[in-house]
């Protein structure tokens, strides 16, 4: 588990927020060890999201295809922005796939520099 900054709830002095290299780092090692990723985001009294937030997850990545993990079938997405400037991602699931549970669609997304930190014992 890991906050964006240095609290667990909106603190409007803490300033000390993570870089979003830091959290894909983080998220990455994570993934890699087989675990999950609980990231906080502490939303303001009045439900909304702190702008620094937004603009960490919102991070100069670019979906360049969705997959199905199971077959490898490529699946068709959109991209949108919805309220507070948030992005979404809606991906078509195949006829299929309506009625089945686990499966898992993989998104390949391209950064403008491009993260890797060897795995350390």
């Amino acid at each position: 588990m890991a906050t964006l900054n240095d609290t667990w709830g909106y603190n409007k002095d803490d300033e000390n927020w993570k870089s979003p290299e830091d959290i894909i780092k983080q998220l990455v090692k994570i993934i890699n060890r087989g675990g999950n990723y609980l990231l906080n985001i502490g939303p303001k009294a009045n439900g909304t999201i702190p702008k620094k937030s937004i603009e960490i997850l919102n991070c100069a990545i670019h979906i360049k295809k969705a997959t199905l993990l199971r077959d490898g079938r490529e699946l068709e997405f959109k991209v949108s922005t919805v309220c507070e400037g948030d992005t979404m991602v809606e991906v078509e699931i195949p006829e299929d796939l309506r009625a089945v549970k686990n499966y898992c669609v993989c998104l390949e997304i391209e950064e403008k520099s491009p993260v890797f930190e060897p795995l350390r014992g």
